[in-house]
């Protein structure tokens, strides 16, 4: 039995708008995940005001049906991480550091390219770790946020890229890396326990 991680943790600087934003998101998926809540839904969605409104609005007969395309799994509408926000400086801009160990990377790009657009370009690396020293358990990435989109890249593509370059006229034929054969599954055990298999051509790696 071992204890699989995925970690990061970074600061970006924004407006205080965009800052807001971000506080305004954090709230929102508490009230999603509050199943238990005495407020209905629609009400809670009016008590983010105009600004969350706009930014996500209603979709498919949901209120926030918007916001939860933030999420790969809208019945997880989880960031997977601590966010804190700084007092607003004499420029008004914001801090706001964003960390985890079982970090959402999707959904926190996600938010960032779209309610952020104050800290673009930016980037920030991730690392996948493990407390046992298991083979092949260990990795990371980055991914590269601009106003064009999000450019998700990992260790796996990395060494895929470098052993797929050609060789020379002496050298013998490195073998070509598909990205089309990888796959990546997220084995989710509960809100806080899960790990993502990633396979090549249907065989973990």
């Amino acid at each position: 039995m071992a204890n699989n991680y995925l970690s990061s943790s970074f600061i970006l600087e924004m407006t205080a708008e965009d800052a807001e934003l971000v506080r305004l998101a954090q709230r929102a998926s508490e009230i999603v995940e509050d199943f238990a809540s005495d407020t209905p839904r629609d009400l809670e969605y009016d008590n983010l005001g105009p600004r969350f409104a706009a930014l996500f609005p209603p979709k498919d007969g949901d209120d926030f049906g918007s916001f939860l395309d933030l999420f790969d799994d809208p019945d997880f509408p989880s960031f997977d991480c601590s966010i804190v926000i700084s007092e607003v400086d004499a420029e008004g801009h914001c801090k706001v550091s964003f960390s985890g160990n079982q970090f959402g990377v999707d959904q926190v790009a996600n938010l960032i390219f779209t309610a952020c657009k104050s800290a673009l370009p930016c980037a920030f690396s991730w690392a996948h770790t493990c407390d046992a020293l298991r083979p092949d358990e260990f990795g990371g990435g980055c991914v590269i946020i601009t106003d064009a989109g999000i450019d998700f890249h990992s260790t796996t593509g990395i060494i895929g890229r470098v052993l797929g370059t050609g060789a020379g006229p002496s050298e013998t034929p490195k073998p070509v890396f598909d990205p089309a054969l990888v796959t990546i599954e997220q084995k989710r055990f509960s809100v806080t326990q899960w790990e993502i298999l990633v396979c090549y051509n249907g065989q973990r790696i």
